[in-house]
C-alpha cells in the first residue's frame, strides 16, 4: 500500500557465469529437488498403506466414508 521509491546506485553490466561460479549452487538445488521427490514418493506409498482409526466419537459418517473409499480405489 502506498509508493515505494527505489533508487538505483549503480548497474554491472550482464555476463555469462563460468560453471565453476555456479556449480555449487547447481549441486544444491539438484540435490533439493531430488531429496523432496523421494520425500514425496515416499509419504505418497505410507499414505497409501496408512489404515486410520478414529476414536470414539470422532468416526466418519458412513456416507462419507462410502465416498474416501470410492476416492482411494481411483488411485
Amino acid at each position: 500500500f502506498g509508493y515505494h521509491l527505489i533508487k538505483v546506485e549503480g548497474a554491472k553490466p550482464a555476463r555469462e557465469l563460468r560453471f565453476e561460479e555456479v556449480k555449487a549452487e547447481i549441486i544444491k538445488n539438484l540435490t533439493q529437488e531430488r531429496r523432496k521427490a523421494a520425500f514425496s514418493a515416499w509419504m505418497h506409498s505410507r499414505q497409501h498403506r496408512a489404515v486410520i482409526t478414529y476414536g470414539r466419537g470422532y468416526e466418519v459418517p458412513s456416507d462419507e466414508a462410502s465416498q474416501h473409499n470410492h476416492t482411494e480405489e481411483g488411485h
